[in-house]
């Protein structure tokens, strides 16, 4: 199992060529390339000399012994009522797979559409979602690519809490992904979703099978607000959810989207931090090899 950093916060800070670095000498075994920035049109992948940007952070990584396993689209994949965001996002997904393959990734993570209220519009966005995710299997065919649903959350503002969002149920997501019926399709299981919709992520995990969740987003929180933060270090089963994974007999890689872990440290212990991040994710890949 290879242990796999996600470049969001460290590409913000630090640029993608320096981050890449960073995660290089922290150990990691590879990356997982975040597209998020697509999202606006002011993102440099956005302009017409993208594959060349592409070609220098491959160089990077190849440089320094990384590969790119995994990645994800920019996001939201909808948003309600904004006609200019939704009438663009869609290519913006589309030139992020090109990239990600490009880059070498196995599969890149795509949201679902979830920009209506999920209570009262499941259907609907099962319909909707069918149709978005259906039309992006060609493009995955075409750049080699898997495309990865994720299960979401969605929240109230007015009580400030957190509840169930596209496939935060384990049925549905199971049904998402037999539903679409594509070698292209797979799962990602975010396991710090779980919680915020009152469930745990071992018992998700058991619902979907490793035929089924092929890649994971690894943090932690305390089941109230999605902190994206180290394990072990919050309110998670670490034990029970390394368990599930290994009688699951999941085949994937240990993917952090915990970043957030390293926002308030000062530049001169950042390498330290990562470091302790590489050493937290050998301690559960142990735990999950001792339990298999």
């Amino acid at each position: 199992m290879k242990i796999v950093q996600q470049t969001d916060v460290l590409a913000d800070r630090y640029g993608i060529e320096k981050a890449l670095d960073l995660i290089a000498d922290a150990g990691f075994d590879g990356y997982d390339y975040s597209a998020f920035h697509m999202k606006d049109d002011s993102s440099p992948m956005n302009g017409e000399n993208y594959m060349d940007l592409a070609k220098k952070i491959k160089a990077k990584a190849d440089e320094r012994g990384l590969k790119c396993y995994q990645a994800h689209a920019p996001f939201p994949s909808a948003k309600k009522d904004d006609k200019v965001f939704n009438a663009g996002i869609k290519e913006k997904i589309i030139r992020s797979m090109e990239i990600a393959a490009f880059l070498g990734a196995e599969m890149i993570v795509v949201h679902p559409m979830q920009h209506l209220p999920y209570t009262m519009n499941a259907e609907k966005l099962y319909e909707l979602n069918m149709a978005f995710y259906r039309s992006l299997i060609p493009y995955a065919e075409k750049f080699g690519i898997k495309i990865a649903v994720e299960n979401m959350f969605q929240g109230d503002k007015n009580r400030d809490v957190c509840f169930d969002g596209v496939c935060a149920d384990g049925r549905e997501f199971k049904k998402y992904i037999d539903d679409l019926n594509s070698s292209y399709i797979t799962g990602c299981l975010d396991l710090g979703h779980c919680g915020l919709c009152g469930r745990e992520a071992q018992d998700m995990l058991r619902i979907l099978g490793a035929e089924r969740i092929t890649c994971l987003h690894i943090h932690d929180n305390d089941y109230f607000k999605d902190k994206h933060t180290l394990p072990c270090t919050m309110s998670m089963n670490w034990d029970e959810i390394c368990k599930a994974l290994a009688e699951i007999g999941y085949k994937g890689h240990f993917t952090f989207e915990s970043d957030n872990f390293l926002k308030r440290y000062d530049d001169e212990f950042i390498p330290t931090a990562l470091r302790f991040m590489y050493d937290t994710a050998k301690y559960l890949v142990a735990k999950i090899e001792k339990y298999a």
